[in-house]
């Protein structure tokens, strides 16, 4: 064993003088690679089914998405919807109802001959069909809609189909009653597709219809080469379609040589820019021509802008509505007076010729307290089980806003025959619950309930009251169920609501998680400038974005900031808060600013984060987006918001943390740096600098020391002597024989 032990130690030392002759050979060790960091893929929103002109409708889109049970002895189901506004139903109209129906009647007090009771199939307030539920199981039925109830009743236009399961049978046995409606049930609306009424005063519709079940697409198209001016107003006018329509038509921002023919074909357009840049669309047969490179119509002047209303050439049930002028000054107008939402026409309902601005909004004045008979409501009554609403619209003119003691009284009777405890009613305003109540033995003879409005839930433009009640009989099984059950909701009651203008706020502490604010601290964002770079439609269209959700956020009546070219800013903006976005290097505006800023950037647009015990190095070409907030040198009351990028991606990263919510939510302090869904913040105001958060947003794990590396005049390591390995080689292929015969010796030894 001693002699094996020594062999042992000889080896180790030939494989210790191995490593180093590898140590001697002047190569470095590869390092191994680090990770990269992965940017998370973007999560694809889901796109609205977009219905195609066909004659079948399923249920699913008309706002019931899920089966619907119906449980006995009563019960019943209201769905409302919007058809599209170029549809014009024709006779032969059908409900393909899928059903699944399931009863008992076993048990000592069944009864062998028991169904499951009827279902009533209501359509616009008519009866047009009951079904007797004789059968277990699925099955499809056909229910012909007759033509004269085709006609909406409601003021709204829209259509309802009501179900309504009577299983009396449930109470009289031991029986028990489910019918499921299955969300596949379709309309057959046999159809034809007329032009749709163009009046500029009924604006967002036609293009958009709140109520319709079909999804509109639309698009905003100003020239290849726009002006600062143009560019505004195509900021302006894409703004004002998501006010108009409370950001549901959020239409993309295209350039006249990306329109194509399956861009005309699927929407309606919004044309914005000069006269002389939109003959490509002169071929529409608008109320105010375009001919050589002018808009032409009598009462026209050379500072006036045109607002106008045409069908598309190929297509009349698809609309062009054009925002235009014959000079920058009369584009400004027409721009400003579309973002109103509130026109007056020139003597035809598709042209409004802006001469002033102020002129061309129609404002409504509207009284404080107003009963439902006022707004010209006459009683409404519902009768029978179940949910019953209730629809009041009222009107807020745009740039007002709602006092804290705004209410909605509601006064009201009802049936004695409901069973208090279980029955009531919810208020809604605009979608949202403000409120709810029971019913007592007093509200039979007369209810009053006050229930506040609260300002966030008043939005511009047409409001919607919705009160939903709820009547459940005392006794499911009496016989006074069907024909005893009723409310009534009287003209008298009243909606209070004091209106103000919107007031200028200020903001005491400039904090990136204030954003939006103070960018819309005017109502009508009179204050805001934004500065982009020339020449870089991606960057154009990316700002769109900024200035819609801008828009979105701005109560006012009409929108006012202005948009400006880097090379090309008039010292009128100093006068305003700004947004500068692009890349630094592409923005001359910066330059004057840069002593200003949180952190600087090289001349590689990547930033200098000083302050640093440390710097760091970040690959060349790494897409960073960057966020900063400061004051400008000539006015420390005003606010500057950089939105920055190393690289045009890393500009768009920084867009988007200011519109998505869920990032907008990381954000705080005066200077962030972005890096996809990753959002890093600090604030260089409270003296620890900016941390390092661009080496942290770079993925690669820990950021890398900057360190200096061998030039071409570092001396070369020297040459290892060509005998070494010969001899290494050799020892240890003598050291692996001595172990061997070592081995065997006392193997034999220790077997005798």
């Amino acid at each position: 064993m001693k002699r094996i032990f020594i062999a042992l130690i000889y080896l180790t030392l030939i494989a210790a003088s191995w490593q180093t002759v590898q140590a001697q050979t002047g190569t470095p060790p590869t390092p191994a690679t680090p990770t990269p960091a992965t940017t998370p893929a973007p999560v694809e929103t889901p796109q609205p089914v977009l219905i195609s002109a066909e004659d079948l409708v399923p249920l699913s889109v008309l706002g019931m998405p899920n089966d619907e049970a119906l449980q006995g002895p009563y019960d019943s189901k209201r769905l409302r919807f919007g058809l599209p506004p170029a549809w014009e139903l024709q006779p032969g109209a059908v409900l393909y109802l899928n059903l699944n129906t399931f009863y008992s009647s076993t048990g000592g007090n069944g009864y062998a001959g028991a169904n499951g009771g009827t279902l009533e199939v209501s359509f616009n307030q008519q009866l047009i069909a009951t079904l007797i539920l004789d059968w277990v199981g699925p099955r499809e039925v056909q229910i012909p809609i007759p033509d004269e109830a085709l006609a909406s009743p409601r003021d709204d236009g829209r259509h309802e189909l009501y179900l309504f399961l009577n299983s009396a049978i449930d109470c009289a046995f031991d029986n028990q009653t489910t019918i499921t409606v299955s969300a596949s049930s379709q309309f057959y609306f046999p159809h034809d597709i007329r032009p749709p009424l163009l009046d500029l005063a009924l604006l967002p519709r036609p293009i958009y219809q709140a109520d319709s079940f079909q999804l509109a697409q639309a698009a905003v198209v100003l020239p290849d080469s726009p002006s600062a001016a143009e560019l505004e107003a195509a900021y302006t006018v894409l703004g004002s379609v998501e006010r108009m329509t409370r950001n549901t038509l959020t239409p993309p921002l295209l350039f006249a040589s990306e329109v194509t023919s399956q861009t005309l074909q699927e929407n309606h357009l919004f044309l914005v820019g000069l006269a002389q840049h939109l003959d490509t669309f002169a071929d529409a047969q608008w109320p105010a021509p375009f001919a050589e490179g002018a808009l032409h119509t009598p009462e026209l002047q050379p500072k006036d802008g045109v607002i106008q209303m045409a069908y598309a050439p190929h297509d009349d049930t698809l609309t062009w509505v054009a925002i235009t002028a014959n000079d920058e000054d009369g584009l400004r107008k027409a721009a400003r007076a579309f973002s109103s939402a509130s026109l007056r026409t020139s003597g035809r309902p598709d042209l409004a010729v802006i001469a002033n601005v102020e002129n061309s909004v129609l404002i409504q004045d509207v009284l404080d307290d107003r009963t439902l008979g006022d707004l010209g409501y006459e009683p409404q009554t519902a009768t029978g089980f179940g949910v019953h609403y209730f629809e009041f619209n009222f009107y807020v003119p745009p740039g007002m806003v709602s006092a804290e003691s705004s209410s909605f009284e509601l006064r009201f009777t009802h049936s004695a025959m409901i069973d208090l405890q279980r029955s009531g009613m919810l208020v809604y305003l605009n979608g949202q619950i403000v409120g709810s109540a029971r019913f007592t033995e007093q509200s039979a003879k007369l209810g009053d309930e006050t229930f506040p409005l609260p300002r966030f839930a008043v939005l511009p433009g047409i409001n919607r009251l919705t009160v939903a009640a709820d009547l459940i009989p005392s006794n499911f099984c009496s016989n006074l169920v069907l024909s005893n059950l009723w409310i009534t909701i009287t003209p008298d009651s009243l909606v209070h609501l004091p209106l103000t203008p919107v007031q200028f706020a200020l903001m005491d502490f400039r904090d990136l998680g204030n954003f939006p604010h103070p960018f819309t601290s005017s109502p009508t964002l009179s204050t805001l400038g934004l500065i982009l770079p020339p020449g870089e439609p991606e960057t154009w269209k990316a700002g769109a974005d900024l200035a819609a959700y801008l828009a979105r956020n701005a109560p006012g009546a009409i929108l006012e900031f202005e948009v400006a070219y880097a090379n090309d800013v008039s010292t009128a903006f100093q006068e305003r808060d700004l947004i500068l976005i692009g890349q630094p290097s592409h923005l001359p505006a910066l330059a004057t600013l840069e002593a200003n800023l949180p952190v600087s950037f090289d001349a590689n647009d990547m930033a200098v984060e000083r302050g640093l015990q440390i710097t760091y190095r970040i690959p060349p070409g790494s897409a960073l987006g960057y966020l900063e907030l400061f004051s400008p040198p000539w006015d420390s009351e005003r606010t500057i918001l950089g939105v920055f990028g190393s690289t045009p991606e890393g500009v768009a990263w920084a867009l988007q943390t200011l519109v998505d919510g869920h990032l907008r939510g990381k954000l705080n302090g005066n200077f962030a740096v972005v890096r996809g869904e990753h959002v890093y913040t600090s604030d260089t105001r409270i003296g620890i600098g900016s941390g390092n958060l661009s080496a942290t947003a770079v993925p690669g794990g820990e950021p890398t020391p900057l360190v200096q590396m061998p030039t071409d005049n570092t001396t070369p390591p020297p040459a290892r002597p060509g005998w070494i390995i010969p001899t290494i080689v050799g020892s240890s292929a003598v050291a692996l024989l001595l172990i061997i015969v070592v081995a065997v010796r006392s193997f034999r030894k220790d077997n005798h």
